[in-house]
């Protein structure tokens, strides 16, 4: 940081014919008339562990709770963060370290700033966190509503806006949502327990849907051939169509309900069973025939319940079915064949367990006024993230003896191996400070590495005026795409024919918020009325003027309610704003702040 610091006062006798400090500013032009060429010096300051101490001092005085939160903050990070403003305690701090200052002078402050509960942040500490349950995995449909995960088939940004439309009621334009949920890289690759039906009973089975199934050849065939493969042949009859287990019958396309034969007739399953050595206990420790019945047709139940396992590997993805099977049953001779329908659900206490490793992660969506969209540039560590980091997998968060800062960058190196320079990313994480809190914090990939900026350096300029300290309330900063498509809309309306095909430039003051600069190329203006009879350098200076006032125009729309002076002094703003002439270039403008809303150009634009 250097040491000299200086403020602009060009013009001022003409500019600032008002200005309350004017008298001061001429006894300091005609201190430094040439050392400083018309520049008022200006000294540097850094705040020190006991400035910190003292802000803190001043919030505890006020008695809240709040306070007394933020004077702890301050004090133990020597930072201030958004809820701090340096401005309220900085004129009394001063008016102490510099008594000997008049009027006129100028301190830059510098001070450490707590970065993620900034404006940009904003988003992020304000989000609505949102945890997908049972109902919403269930929109995911087949194998991930049974798993209760996301995945590569049902991907969180396709199922997750819908979601938080239903759940999240009337939320305002840019409000943020940070959902979480379960992960698996594939549910393909798990595989699923078989589902377990049973017949319902008493249950509960309002709003279900109902599948209406009708047992023909096929259907037994299943279970004939199931009997066949766990039990072995001996369980067939010779022609290859019964089987004695649940006693499905392809042929005759029934369960055979007889139980024996008083004719002699082997064909019936007691005798089948005693006549082939089967190990089968449907029979033993009845009481009488009608037991032996109640035994049987609990087998036809048992049967249908397999069948539908068979049939419906996949039934556990479909939630609330009720499934209605209707079969034909044999009794031979004296009963005859008797059709029912009976109905089954999935028994959810039989159905095995799945061994699923998951990872809970969360990812951020803003609302853009009419859907729910993914943020971008973002990740929030997953419960994976942590273990994978050692330490920190053990809570799940960062901590005072295992800082982000150890862990993060060479994370974020191995996560994104092809990172370019410059690029950013906001880390959102947990810390444990006593309390487990999120935090959001931007990293920059700079000279091969992630750099974290939770904590920066940023200073503010405090000006002396009717003898008292104020903040310099000059407006700083460099155009970005918003910035020029905020001038190319404000001339849409008068100069449509102005406008690019695309609606991101204009020719009236050259914005292009595609290419993010100012385009001051005279071949850009043919056919403008104002460029007409001017030498190519004539029309070369009007160019570069009609950005100062197009710049004027963007001051009036994006601080249109900026009163001219804040503290009885006087407001500018400084922008810098890309160029092109055939060739990448900058300019710098100052301007002022005239009336509520008005500005004007004071100076350039020029090159800075």
């Amino acid at each position: 940081m250097k040491n000299l610091r200086y403020l602009y006062i060009v013009l001022l006798s003409v500019v600032f014919a008002c200005d309350p400090l004017e008298d001061t500013y001429d006894e300091l032009d005609e201190a430094f008339p040439e050392s400083t060429q018309g520049f008022i010096a200006t000294q540097d300051y850094t705040l020190l562990s006991e400035d910190y101490g003292t802000i803190a001092s001043a919030l505890n005085a006020r008695g809240t709770v709040a306070d007394s939160a933020l004077a702890d903050f301050v004090e133990s990070n020597e930072a201030l963060n958004a809820s701090v403003s340096l401005s309220d305690f900085m004129p009394s701090i001063l008016d102490g370290m510099f008594p000997q200052l008049n009027d006129g002078n100028a301190v830059v402050v510098n001070y450490n700033l707590y970065n993620a509960d900034g404006e940009d942040f904003a988003g992020y500490n304000n989000a609505v966190t949102y945890t997908l349950d049972g109902a919403d995995y269930a929109t995911a449909g087949g194998s991930n509503a049974v798993l209760q995960v996301l995945s590569s088939e049902a991907t969180p940004s396709s199922v997750i806006p819908a979601i938080l439309e239903s759940n999240i009621q009337d939320p305002a334009e840019g409000q943020f949502a940070l959902a979480r949920f379960d992960y698996v890289a594939s549910v393909s690759e798990v595989p699923l327990p078989d589902p377990v039906f049973k017949l319902v009973d008493g249950d509960d089975i309002s709003g279900f849907t109902t599948v209406d199934i009708t047992m023909e050849s096929a259907e037994y065939e299943v279970l004939v051939t199931e009997t066949q493969s766990v039990r072995g042949d001996d369980w067939i009859d010779s022609f290859g169509t019964l089987e004695y287990y649940y006693g499905a019958n392809s042929f005759f396309e029934n369960f055979d309900g007889r139980i024996d034969d008083t004719s002699g007739s082997s064909n019936n399953r007691k005798n089948w069973i005693a006549d082939n050595s089967l190990d089968d206990d449907i029979f033993d420790g009845s009481a009488d025939y009608a037991e032996d019945s109640m035994r049987v047709e609990a087998r036809f139940n048992e049967g249908i319940a397999r069948y539908l396992s068979i049939a419906y590997p996949d039934a556990l993805a479909a939630d609330e079915i009720v499934y209605n099977v209707t079969f034909d049953v044999w009794y031979g001779n004296n009963g005859g064949g008797v059709s029912y329908t009976r109905s089954f659900i999935i028994d959810e206490s039989a159905t095995g367990d799945v061994n699923l490793d998951s990872d809970f992660q969360g990812i951020y969506f803003e609302f853009d006024g009419d859907e729910w969209e993914e943020v971008d540039n973002t990740y929030y560590l997953s419960s994976e993230d942590y273990n994978s980091m050692g330490d920190p997998g053990r809570f799940d968060n960062f901590s005072s003896s295992a800082p982000a800062d150890a862990y993060l960058p060479s994370f974020l190196s191995q996560t994104y191996p092809f990172a370019v320079e410059g690029e950013e990313l906001v880390v959102v994480y947990k810390f444990f400070n006593g309390s487990v809190v999120t935090i959001p914090e931007k990293y920059t990939f700079t000279n091969g590495e992630w750099t974290g900026l939770l904590i920066s350096e940023v200073d503010e300029q405090y000006i002396k005026g009717e003898g008292q300290w104020n903040l310099d309330p000059t407006i700083v900063f460099t155009m970005t795409s918003d910035d020029y498509q905020i001038i190319v809309d404000a001339v849409a309306p008068d100069f449509p024919d102005l406008l690019n095909s695309f609606g991101t430039a204009e020719d009236l003051y050259g914005a292009d918020s595609f290419f993010e600069n100012f385009d001051i190329r005279t071949t850009s203006k043919e056919g403008q009325e104002m460029y007409e009879g001017l030498s190519t350098s004539e029309a070369e200076a009007l160019a570069i003027s009609q950005v100062g006032v197009g710049l004027e125009v963007l001051m009036g729309i994006k601080f249109s309610d900026q009163a001219p002076q804040v503290s009885g002094i006087d407001v500018f703003a400084e922008i810098t704003s890309a160029t092109y002439d055939g060739q990448d270039g900058f300019l710098f403008t100052k301007l002022q702040c005239v009336d509520v809303g008005v500005w004007e150009v004071v100076e350039g634009p020029v090159v800075p």
